[in-house]
């Protein structure tokens, strides 16, 4: 009962910011008859929708060869022939430099660290956008660690 009060309350709230947050336009072209394209009337994105997630410059690909890369597999950990993955959650600002990383499972062995290390000599992000302005963000970032 308390849970579909909830969703119903969480819906009822996403619509009244729908409703109030309108901001942008866009204009628009849309075809018309013929050959001939007018632009179309003024239509408002709201805010919310007005949104870019923070990405690795470069794409997955850049990011999974900088990993491959720079990653430095500790000692102890690949003479235990340990494996596993440590998820870094990083804070990055409105540039996309990544301001702080901290690990937030533990596999052991120096992992952890090696994993924050490598996070925080990344080379800046694109940053996340949110109403047309760059918005520092909060990303949760796997680092494998395999043998191979």
């Amino acid at each position: 009962m308390k849970k579909g009060f909830f969703i119903v309350l969480l819906l009822l709230i996403q619509g009244f910011i729908y409703a109030q947050d309108m901001a942008f336009s866009d204009y628009s072209i849309s075809p018309s008859e013929g050959e001939h394209f007018r632009a179309s009337e003024k239509k408002t994105i709201p805010l919310h929708l007005q949104v870019r997630n923070p990405g690795f410059t470069g794409g997955q690909k850049a990011l999974d060869d900088y990993i491959h890369s720079n990653l430095e597999y500790p000692v102890q950990a690949e003479q235990q022939r340990l494996e596993g993955t440590v998820i870094v959650k990083l804070l990055l600002d409105k540039t996309g430099k990544v301001n702080h990383a901290v690990a937030e499972n533990a596999i052991g062995m120096g992992c952890e660290e090696a994993a924050v290390r490598l996070v925080e000599s990344m080379p800046a992000w694109m940053p996340a956008i949110q109403g047309g302005k760059a918005v520092p963000a909060k990303v949760r970032l796997p680092i494998r660690f395999r043998l191979y």
